[in-house]
């Protein structure tokens, strides 16, 4: 079942442009998109990613490969064990 194509707009060196999203499993198109390229970082891409923010790459393709592989290293981190104390908790964040 697929719906009707949506527009994608972006910006790209100071112009917009325009493409058709076509999703095959019905996934709506992403709302915002930004470039991506060789000086983003991991961290800031997990973020952009976390935030439901698309990235359109415009680098490397081997370049890209080891940005996702380090993303997907940030997901499988093991979360903080909460703090039993106040005096833990600030020792966690420092």
């Amino acid at each position: 079942m697929q719906s009707s194509p949506s527009l994608l707009t972006w910006t790209e060196n100071g112009s917009e442009h325009h493409a058709q999203w076509r999703s095959e499993s019905g996934f709506p198109a992403p709302q915002r998109i930004v470039i991506a390229d060789d000086r983003m970082t991991a961290d800031a891409a997990f973020r952009l990613a976390s935030e439901g923010t698309a990235m359109l790459w415009r680098g490397d393709y081997h370049n890209a490969r080891q940005l996702l592989q380090a993303m997907s290293r940030r997901t499988l981190k093991k979360p903080r064990k909460p703090a039993a104390t106040a005096r833990d908790a600030f020792n966690q964040h420092r």
